[in-house]
């Protein structure tokens, strides 16, 4: 977690060999990489899900992508995936013509097809709405009961608590591990640099009423 420009996409970018790091080394699965390289990592099985970019080809079908990953990979089934993600109307449609909630539905099914070992998902929750959310973070259960390593960024700091096993504060150009989320909501900078006033125990329990239910 951290703000805006902290650094957090670029620092999934390194660890994925998408961008080079001005010095330092990548260790991933017991082996060091001097210049690591998307292609060598994905092969090693780690996925990287990018926030600005979309995961899957704007030129191909929808169901065509997911079926030749589905051939390649020892994931999720096929027709499992479709339908737990409601993707079967869409099979026929080219991912520039979905929804964005739909688009991140379509790529975390590609994502189950895969089956990687590890899973760099940076702001996979962004401005989703409620159902795409849930149905997102159950894809990240999911994930993790397969003993999929995950590293995840975001804002949505309740959300997010609730999958995550520990916290890591991006800031000041550096990396704090704050340890569990409760932890983390006990840290004092954090809550006053991050958080703010509610922490997100109490952003929790706050209720939310809509203005047609309240009374004079």
């Amino acid at each position: 977690m951290g703000r805006n420009g902290a650094g957090k996409s670029t620092l999934l970018k390194i660890c994925a060999g998408w961008i080079s790091a001005d010095h330092g080394v990548l260790t991933y699965r017991g082996r060091t990489y001097a210049r690591p390289r998307l292609h060598e990592l994905a092969r090693a099985g780690l996925c990287l899900f990018p926030a600005e970019q979309p995961l899957l080809s704007p030129s191909f079908l929808l169901g065509e992508q997911l079926r030749a990953i589905a051939r390649q990979s020892r994931g999720t089934a096929l027709q499992e995936v479709i339908e737990r993600f409601r993707l079967g109307p869409l099979l026929n449609l080219r991912p520039p013509a979905l929804s964005g909630g739909e688009r991140r539905r379509a790529s975390f099914a590609a994502v189950e097809l895969i089956a990687p070992c590890c899973l760099l998902a940076d702001e996979p929750l962004r401005d989703l709405a409620p159902l795409d959310a849930e149905l997102v973070s159950a894809s990240l259960r999911s994930l993790r009961g397969k003993e999929c390593a995950i590293v995840v960024t975001g804002h949505e700091v309740n959300s997010i608590f609730d999958l995550a096993d520990e916290v890591v504060w991006v800031t000041g150009g550096t990396t704090h591990n704050l340890g569990t989320p409760t932890t983390a909501c006990e840290n004092w900078q954090f809550r006053r640099e991050f958080l703010g006033t509610l922490d997100a125990r109490a952003r929790a329990e706050v209720t939310v009423r809509h203005p047609l239910e309240e009374t004079p």
